[in-house]
């Protein structure tokens, strides 16, 4: 037993068996969400029994579409140093038409939203996408969500994880909400 912890410990504190490390980002907490305003404009609140938040977030489309303006929230974090994997819980309805792209820090990441609905996927159904390359962050971010040209899509969370083999499907509700989250600057 003591030889393990002598070979662990050095690890542990060089970062090579670092436990991995998730944050979760609530898009209700993005700094420019409007608080009131036109219902049918840009983005609103969504509330639903199944959200890891207080709230999820509804492009509403309307005017800011129609003008060809882009219909975007942007929220400011800090986060640590690293390589990290990204994760979007969005509704899929299955139509292809309700997406946002992610970007971040000024380049875009990817884009979540429809997509084809999976073989026991029932329409208008929460779940996790994964943003398919890896990001590297330092210190303060900025994430900016803009819904695509027809609006509608519904964001409940942003989970970052520097383990490249984790996976939000396969947690737990409850296990989720643990996840640290992180606050906007």
């Amino acid at each position: 037993m003591k030889l393990k912890l002598a070979v662990i410990l050095p690890l542990l504190a060089i970062g090579i068996l670092a436990p991995a490390t998730e944050f979760r980002i609530e898009p209700e907490n993005f700094q420019d969400r409007p608080e009131t305003g036109d219902p049918k404009d840009g983005w609103r609140l969504w509330r639903d029994g199944a959200l890891l938040g207080k709230a999820g977030m509804l492009s509403v489309g309307g005017a800011k579409l129609a003008s060809g303006e882009p219909n975007e929230i942007l929220g400011e974090f800090t986060v640590k140093k690293g390589t990290y994997y990204i994760w979007a819980r969005v509704v899929n309805f299955g139509e292809k038409w309700r997406t946002m792209d992610l970007s971040i820090n000024g380049t875009k990441v990817g884009t979540v939203g429809d997509r084809n609905l999976k073989k026991d996927e029932k329409k208008g159904s929460l779940g996790w996408q994964k943003i398919r390359k890896p990001v590297e962050l330092d210190g303060a971010t900025k994430f900016v969500l803009t819904a695509g040209p027809k609006g509608m899509p519904r964001i409940d969370s942003i989970i970052i994880s520097d383990d490249k083999d984790f996976n939000p499907s396969k947690k737990t509700f409850e296990e989720l909400a643990e996840i640290e989250e992180i606050e906007a600057d």
